[in-house]
């Protein structure tokens, strides 16, 4: 199964959906493992309510059912909603923690990895994580402080390593201005 990230049927819901610049056709078939992950690490309910909505979408449109893989706490709330659910334990050590994620990514080795809100993830495990990771990587953005943004240089972090960008939420302009709506 190929999926082209410019033209997904996904651009049939009403969020803004924005390109990078660089689209690529993905196969299903030779990336391994699962076809979607949606990584919905973080602590608020927030992350897994856009986890639904995304997932649903994703089903009702492509027929395909995403794993969203979550942090311990809010993840029973959703069991429902979600066909498969992935629970990642928080061990006492952060470093720990953030292997375990890291852990879980390869496992599932997904055609196509979407990050709810945190472009480097939970604990920055994704900033060396992504750029060598072949499957799609898709960002779905929501405001962020300015001054988080501009310590981690999230703009050229986005633009270096994610395919697309949906947009969550309304945006000043200045946010992920580089990607194309």
């Amino acid at each position: 199964t190929a999926t082209n990230l410019t033209t997904t049927p996904i651009t049939a819901h009403p969020t803004p959906i924005c390109s990078t610049g660089a689209a690529r056709t993905i196969s299903t078939t030779t990336l391994g493992g699962v076809e979607i992950v949606y990584y919905a690490l973080g602590g608020g309910l927030g992350h897994l309510v856009r986890a639904v909505s995304v997932c649903r979408a994703i089903s009702e449109l492509a027929g395909i059912h995403p794993v969203v893989l979550s942090a311990p706490g809010f993840s029973g709330l959703v069991k429902r909603e979600v066909r498969h659910i992935e629970v990642v334990e928080a061990p006492a050590d952060p470093g720990e923690y953030r292997k375990a994620i890291l852990e879980r990514l390869e496992r599932l080795s997904p055609a196509l990895l979407a990050v709810d809100a945190l472009p480097m993830g939970l604990m920055g495990e994704l900033r060396d994580f992504l750029p060598r990771f072949d499957g799609g990587k898709v960002l779905v953005a929501r405001i962020l402080r300015e001054d988080y943004r501009r310590k981690m240089r999230l703009e050229e972090f986005v633009r270096d390593n994610y395919d697309l960008v949906i947009k969550a939420e309304r945006m000043p302009p200045e946010h992920f201005a580089h990607a194309h709506c």
